[in-house]
């Protein structure tokens, strides 16, 4: 810069510049990364949102309410028993079918590998817990068949309710 003279040359402005473009550059596929892993932790927290209301709900109206998950449909449900314990009609739908987003994959069992059927979990009004043998407490969130976070209710007699990602093995 020359004496005197106030502000910079064009060889001064085109280096910060290049030097931004470097960053950015470096920056953005972080910042991709990032938002993917967010839509990941997105539905596990719904997975997990939607099996504590519904244990929610039954504690307060009294009555059975379960969360039904379509594996192949990619979708749940919630909806009320006609009964406090040992429903057999759950035809009152309380939330109707909800889809995840297209990249976001649902697979059920502790090992994320039921891909077909429904999971059903059911809520009694004590808080507790209850599902069929066969069926499994654990909802996967999966990327092309990646374990990404596994959401599920880890104890029949308290309902309660979890979130693991997985590393590996599932952490906490």
């Amino acid at each position: 810069m020359l004496r005197g003279s106030k502000g910079f040359t064009l060889l001064e402005a085109l280096v910060v510049v290049a030097i931004a473009a470097v960053l950015a550059a470096i920056a953005i596929p972080s910042i991709a990364s990032m938002q993917k892993q967010g839509a990941f932790k997105e539905a596990s927290r719904s997975i997990a949102n939607v099996m504590r209301q519904t244990r929610s709900i039954a504690i307060a109206e009294h009555w059975e309410h379960q969360v039904e998950f379509d594996v192949a449909g990619n979708r749940f449900r919630v909806s009320r028993g006609e009964r406090a314990n040992g429903s057999t009609n759950w035809t009152q739908v309380v939330q109707d079918w909800t889809s995840f987003p297209p990249r976001v994959q649902i697979r059920a069992g502790a090992n994320c590998n039921v891909t077909t059927g429904s999971t059903r979990l059911q809520f009694r009004p004590d808080g507790s817990c209850f599902w069929e043998a066969g069926d499994t407490p654990f909802i996967c969130v999966m990327e092309d068949d990646t374990k990404r976070f596994r959401s599920g209710v880890t104890s029949r007699a308290t309902g309660n309710v979890e979130i693991l990602r997985w590393n590996g093995d599932w952490v906490r």
